[in-house]
């Protein structure tokens, strides 16, 4: 495939000296693209909470780049599948950066291990969207034969992912604890719940997807939950003036909700409303 890639990373204001251009200057830019080359294709990188703000008329796909320093996997996979289903964009696609960015040691410094490879790779499989796993140069030292073993059967792994696990019977779920922080982020900053999801014993129950909204209104979407019974929702580019950010979890989906048992240990909340405060 032959793309004009027309911007990368827009939504990083620190390469934009502070100021993002907003996502109708980025589409006014495929549309000057498609007047010269009308058969070509074009496409953006950017994140997800970027590319949902705005429905997409001639920038035909936006291309996600997943590595570890981009934060929770989860909420980042929901995300952009909530953002291809509300039909913001006809087309998405996702890269597992592998070699730069790979992890919280900063850009072009840690690359991501096999492991994470893997971890990522199965991730994006069980979604039914294709994928590329993607190096920032290439490191022979990197592309070992263990890494390269691990692309192999992250292949075989996607041509026939898994059934998912039945439901035991008679299990029960609730929310067990909330957490939530909030980071400065350049000019703005942005909220983080951490919600984990216990069975009727009080046990982290995995496979349990989290819906939420937040006060203004904006859905959050989480999960399925880990062996931990956690996943985590993130709410970016709050600009100052805003000092709070409310989340209401409103439905815990894969077994049966017992709303009424929800809880949070530490106090920070009442198991269903969390208060996350500028930083």
């Amino acid at each position: 495939m032959v793309a004009h890639l027309t911007i990368d990373e827009p939504q990083d204001c620190q390469d934009w000296n502070g100021v993002c251009p907003t996502q109708t200057k980025v589409d006014q830019a495929a549309e000057i693209s498609k007047q010269y080359w009308p058969n070509l294709m074009t496409f953006i990188h950017t994140m997800p909470d970027y590319a949902s703000e705005y429905d997409w008329v001639d920038t035909d796909l936006i291309h996600f780049q997943y590595a570890y320093h981009k934060g929770d996997l989860t909420s980042f996979i929901d995300d952009t599948r909530d953002m291809m289903d509300e039909g913001h964009v006809g087309q998405i696609s996702w890269a597992i950066q592998a070699l730069a960015g790979g992890c919280e040691e900063g850009w072009g410094i840690c690359s991501m291990t096999p492991a994470q490879v893997w971890e990522v790779g199965t991730a994006m499989c069980n979604t039914n969207v294709g994928f590329t796993v993607t190096y920032e140069r290439y490191d022979e030292t990197l592309i070992d034969a263990q890494m390269q073993q691990t692309i192999d059967n992250l292949i075989d792994y996607c041509a026939t992912p898994p059934a998912p696990t039945p439901t035991p019977p008679g299990t029960r779920v609730h929310v067990g604890d909330l957490d939530g922080w909030g980071t400065r982020t350049g000019t703005t900053w942005k909220a983080t719940v951490v919600i984990t999801v216990h069975d009727q014993n009080e046990n982290p129950r995995s496979g349990v997807t989290v819906s939420g909204s937040w006060a203004n209104g904006d859905t959050a979407t989480c999960g399925p939950t880990g062996s931990n019974g956690q996943c985590t929702v993130v709410r970016q580019y709050l600009p100052n003036s805003v000092t709070k950010s409310i989340l209401t979890i409103t439905n815990l989906s894969g077994y049966p909700y017992d709303w009424l048992a929800n809880h949070d240990p530490d106090g920070s909340s009442d198991g269903t409303v969390i208060w996350v405060y500028k930083p």
